[in-house]
């Protein structure tokens, strides 16, 4: 019995059969209808079953019974395979008085089966709070990440689960089987080998043919070669840059042609390239150039990843020499706690005053639980400039948050960020306040290319006689994989 189970059902009928007889209150009443409709559901009368809800939906209305024959009224719908209209009557639970809170499981289960899976996610997000260590539920919610690719919310999901407290409706295989599909569209492998092969061990198991459909495809997988690239275009428009100094203000118009591309010869090692063209007008006339080339290896150790990396970037203004960077970092998370550290030359022999070492610390603490949506994430970090005599040139810290969910096929996240600059007292610069907001949305709108759309907005706040800096960037891009 979907949805509504055998054992619930077997409670909700003895409790009408014990009820002390015909009584005109309200309690007894309703003990009574109900009892009888859900033995005509068990009995799949469901014609009878329809009028006796129809009928007493109206003596129930406006009395303290409402809510709870509402959610009988959609559990006749939905036995009836009325999936749309079981919908409806259950939405109508929400900030309802009803004290069961079985509906949310029903309707999640429903909206799963309707193709809406965003809906379904909320509803199972509350019911698993609430019922942490209910298999069914937290199947449904892996199923619900599954349905909206994101693959590592459903593993998450799944690995939490306590498999002795599996139940008959979702079996052990029916749990493998989930865990290795996701597993093999997040790309770990190794996990998505091991779930499939206890699906074979099941020989009854319906799953036992999709299970081998999946061990032979990454059998294929691993007999090709082990790389992977991506070729990205982003252009982006400044609509307002504004310089403010005293009473004057100047506006610049910017437009950037920026190109990516990154490949990955093994697992565990990424190479990637940036270069970009930025086209200025109105206030200055000079074309900025740039490229940076990255490399970047992957490691486990124990339970935490890492991630060690290294580029090399090049800035030319139209000057006679580049602005050349070398940056190390290194990446480090262990659940939902995640430090980057780095370590930055750069040497401008037009000006060297650019010239000098910068090391930089920041963490980003998950706020949510791991696999939920949104999820929503808080940074703190802070950065040291020294000249090449080891002088020190400013001090930036910075605080931010991020907050990222999955509307329809979109992926949206926005980002929010505060820093502080200090400069030495002998410094020709003033302190500084910089906001920065993030705006990106994206979506795959074909099997291996990927639309993205981002504004972002930049403000430097100092005080009034000072230099003050607004610019908004509104952008697209086109990300191919292959």
């Amino acid at each position: 019995m979907s949805f509504f189970s055998k054992g619930i059902l077997s409670v909700l009928i003895s409790a009408g059969i014990v009820s002390t007889g015909w009584a005109a209150s309200e309690q007894d009443q309703y003990e009574v209808a109900k009892t009888k409709l859900l033995f005509l559901l068990s009995s799949k009368d469901y014609t009878a079953a329809q009028k006796v809800a129809d009928e007493k939906a109206i003596q129930f209305k406006s009395t303290g019974f409402e809510y709870d024959w509402l959610y009988l009224q959609g559990i006749t719908a939905l036995k009836q395979g009325q999936l749309e209209t079981a919908a409806a009557l259950l939405q109508q639970l929400d900030n309802s008085s009803i004290q069961q809170d079985q509906w949310l499981l029903d309707i999640a289960t429903i909206e799963l089966k309707l193709g809406n899976a965003q809906v379904a996610n909320g509803y199972l997000s509350r019911w698993v709070d609430s019922h942490p260590k209910h298999v069914p539920g937290k199947y449904y919610f892996a199923m619900s990440f599954y349905e909206l690719a994101n693959y590592q919310g459903a593993i998450d999901q799944l690995q939490s689960l306590d498999r002795n407290t599996a139940v008959a409706s979702i079996s052990a295989d029916k749990l493998d089987y989930l865990l290795a599909a996701s597993a093999y569209k997040a790309g770990r492998n190794s996990l998505a080998t091991q779930s499939a092969k206890k699906v074979l061990l099941v020989e009854t198991s319906p799953y036992q043919q999709a299970a081998n459909d999946i061990l032979n495809n990454i059998k294929l997988k691993q007999g090709e070669k082990k790389w992977s690239a991506e070729l990205s275009a982003k252009a982006s428009y400044d609509s307002n840059v504004t310089l403010a100094n005293g009473e004057n203000q100047l506006s610049d118009v910017r437009g950037a042609l920026q190109f990516d591309g990154s490949f990955q010869p093994v697992q565990a090692v990424n190479l990637s390239y940036q270069g970009a063209v930025t086209q200025h007008a109105e206030v200055t006339d000079y074309n900025l150039l740039s490229h940076k080339l990255t490399g970047e290896f992957n490691a486990v150790l124990g339970a935490i990843d890492l991630r060690l990396g290294y580029s090399y970037g090049q800035t030319d203004l139209d000057k006679e020499d580049w602005l050349t960077q070398h940056r190390f970092y290194l990446n480090t998370s262990k659940n939902s706690l995640s430090f980057v550290t780095d370590l930055i030359a750069q040497q401008y022999p037009d000006d060297e005053s650019l010239n000098g070492y910068l090391a930089g610390i920041s963490a980003t603490q998950l706020l949510t639980q791991k696999g939920s949506q949104p999820i929503i994430s808080a940074t703190l970090g802070s950065q040291l400039h020294v000249n090449q005599d080891y002088e020190l040139k400013k001090v930036r810290v910075n605080a931010g948050g991020a907050f990222m969910s999955y509307i329809a096929s979109w992926q949206l996240q926005a980002k929010g960020d505060v820093s502080y600059t200090q400069y030495p007292p002998d410094s020709t610069l003033e302190s500084k306040t910089l906001i920065t907001t993030s705006i990106v949305g994206s979506k795959l709108i074909l099997s291996q290319l990927r639309l993205t759309l981002s504004a972002d907005s930049f403000w430097t706040i100092s005080t009034p006689e000072s230099f003050d800096y607004q610019r908004y960037v509104i952008s697209s891009a086109l990300a191919w994989r292959f």
